[in-house]
C-alpha cells in the first residue's frame, strides 16, 4: 500500500487551492480512485462547520463590501476544506474520519465567527487587499507564520495512524490512498503519524502543501 500524505495548513485560506491541485495531479498518475481519504475531522463536527461557511461569507462582505465574488467563496470554502476539497476527484472513496467522536476544544456553533475574528486579526488596520491575489498570498503567509511546529508525535497521531493501519488491512480495491493531516502529523518525526505508518511497513509519500 502507498499513503499519499498532505500534510496542510488547516487555517491557509490557500489550501484548497494547493490541495486541489495536488489531488488532480494524483487524479492524473492513477488509473483507479484511492482505497480511502483520511481527513483529520470528525464527520458531524464537519457538517457543522460546512453549513456555517455562508455564515462566514457573510461576515467578511460585511466587514469588506468591496471583496470579490471569487475572493468571498474563496474565504467560505477555505472552512473545513481539508474534509471534502477531494470530493472533486474522487467522489466514490470511502472516507476515513480521523477525529471520529472527538470532542471540539471549541463550541462549534462559533467556529465561523472565530475564523473571522483570527482573519480580522492578521490583517490589523490595513484592511483588506483590492487584488485577490495579493490578499490572499498576504493572508496565507500569516496562517503558516503562526502555525506551531512540532516534531514529536503525541496520542492524536497515534489514534490516527492505527485508524489508517486498519484502513489499509481492509482495503481490497486499491493499492493506493490518501490522507490528508496538519503538517506535523506528516513530519518525520518520532512517533507522528507518518512515522509510525512507516513503522508499520506503510509506504509514504508527503507532500507539504
Amino acid at each position: 500500500m502507498e499513503l499519499f500524505i498532505a500534510g496542510i495548513n488547516h487555517n491557509d485560506f490557500l489550501g484548497r487551492k494547493k490541495l486541489a491541485s495536488w489531488l488532480a495531479s494524483l487524479s492524473e498518475e492513477n488509473a483507479d480512485s484511492p482505497a480511502f481519504v483520511a481527513t483529520e475531522w470528525d464527520e458531524e463536527i464537519f457538517k457543522q462547520v460546512k453549513e456555517q461557511r455562508g455564515t462566514f461569507r457573510s461576515l467578511v462582505k460585511t466587514e469588506w463590501p468591496n471583496a470579490s465574488r471569487d475572493l468571498l467563496d474563496t474565504f467560505a470554502l477555505g472552512l473545513a476544506y481539508e474534509a471534502d476539497t477531494h470530493l472533486e476527484f474522487f467522489p466514490d472513496a470511502k472516507i476515513v474520519w480521523l477525529e471520529h467522536e472527538r470532542e471540539s476544544p471549541i463550541p462549534i456553533s462559533e467556529y465561523a465567527k472565530r475564523r473571522f475574528m483570527m482573519l480580522k486579526s492578521w490583517l490589523g488596520g490595513a484592511g483588506m487587499p483590492d487584488n485577490d491575489s495579493e490578499a490572499l498570498d498576504q493572508l496565507s503567509a500569516c496562517a503558516h507564520q503562526e502555525a506551531t511546529h512540532s516534531q514529536q508525535g503525541d496520542e492524536r497521531d497515534a489514534k490516527f495512524a492505527e485508524l489508517v493501519a486498519v484502513a489499509v488491512e481492509e482495503a481490497s480495491q486499491s493499492d493506493w490512498a490518501i490522507a490528508i493531516v496538519g503538517s506535523n502529523h506528516a513530519s518525520s518525526g518520532p512517533d507522528t503519524f507518518r512515522t509510525l505508518l512507516e513503522n508499520s511497513g506503510v509506504t509514504c509519500k508527503v507532500s507539504l502543501l
